[in-house]
């Protein structure tokens, strides 16, 4: 039966990690321009950038739209490509643009908010309204201030209300004393709900920086 959070769920198939590693990945990070690399890795996705963008905003537990998120890591990945050696390891390049690719969207989407701009489009938000009930209207809002939460936060969230974890599971996982899970699971979904941070007396507060850690 399908979940309301099939959205954001990783899937089954990249439980384990991103795919192995492309051996010509220097062919396909070759070309006369940026844009004829953007071509290649468009076309059919030859070094499963979309598959590593999925892991990748499940391991920061980020809310941004997937589709957002490969297009801009395609096009990062094609603008430095340059860069690339054959003798480098392909998932670590690959890892540090998508987070770069993640990291100018958040930014992108904290100034829009605070700047009160409309949305450009809405069906970029349209996955918050299916799976967590967002109003189309307080959906960048709410992103927003959900990716400035502490990565713990973000984290207890995940694996509670998106991956249905119990609250002692994630005691078990490291997330807290039962206490800190179920203050932090709280904290979060005020934050989606309101569209700010309550805060509060969380002990692991002074050691995040929202977005930009995890």
């Amino acid at each position: 039966m399908p979940s309301p959070f099939d959205e954001l769920l990783l899937p089954g198939s990249l439980r384990e990690g991103p795919p192995a590693a492309a051996p010509d990945a220097a062919h396909w990070l070759s070309g006369v321009s940026a844009r004829d690399v953007l071509n290649k890795l468009t076309r059919d996705d030859p070094l499963g950038i979309e598959a590593r963008c999925a892991v990748r905003l499940h391991e920061r537990a980020i809310l941004v739209g997937r589709e957002r998120v490969v297009m801009r890591a395609m096009a990062q990945v094609a603008f430095r490509a340059k860069d690339y050696r054959a003798w480098q390891p392909l998932d670590a390049f690959l890892r540090v643009h998508i987070d770069r690719a993640i990291d100018a969207l958040i930014e992108r989407d904290r100034e829009e908010e605070r700047a009160r701009m409309p949305h450009e489009d809405d069906e970029a938000w349209g996955f918050l309204t299916r799976a967590l009930g967002v109003g189309p209207d307080q959906a960048r809002r709410a992103a927003v201030a959900f990716n400035d939460l502490p990565y713990i936060v973000r984290r207890v969230f995940w694996r509670t209300v998106v991956e249905g974890a119990s609250e002692a599971r994630c005691v078990a996982e490291g997330l807290g004393t039962i206490t800190q899970v179920h203050e932090r699971a709280t904290r979060a979904v005020r934050t989606l709900s309101f569209g700010r941070d309550p805060g509060g007396e969380d002990p692991h507060d002074p050691q995040d920086q929202g977005a930009r850690h995890g």
